[in-house]
C-alpha cells in the first residue's frame, strides 16, 4: 500500500508539471495566432492602401507627363 501512495503522488506532480507546460504551449499558440493576424492585417491594408494610391500616382504621373511634353501615361480599365 506503501508503494501505491509513493505512485500516485509522483503522478499527481507530473500531472500537475504536465498542466503547466500545456498552459505554456496554448499561450505561445495564441501569440503566434495574433501575430498572424497582425500580419494578414498589414497585408490587406498595403494592398487597399495601394488601390486607393493608385488613382493619385496616375494623376501625378500625368501632370508629370504634360509638363515635360510626353505621352500620357494609358489607363488600363
Amino acid at each position: 500500500m506503501g508503494s501505491l501512495g509513493k505512485k500516485a503522488g509522483k503522478s499527481a506532480a507530473q500531472m500537475h508539471m504536465r498542466a503547466g507546460v500545456s498552459g505554456d504551449v496554448d499561450t505561445d499558440s495564441m501569440k503566434h495566432m495574433v501575430m498572424a493576424m497582425v500580419a494578414v492585417a498589414l497585408v490587406l491594408a498595403s494592398v487597399v492602401g495601394t488601390l486607393i494610391l493608385s488613382d493619385v500616382l496616375h494623376a501625378l504621373s500625368g501632370i508629370l507627363c504634360a509638363s515635360f511634353d510626353l505621352p500620357e501615361p494609358m489607363r488600363l480599365t
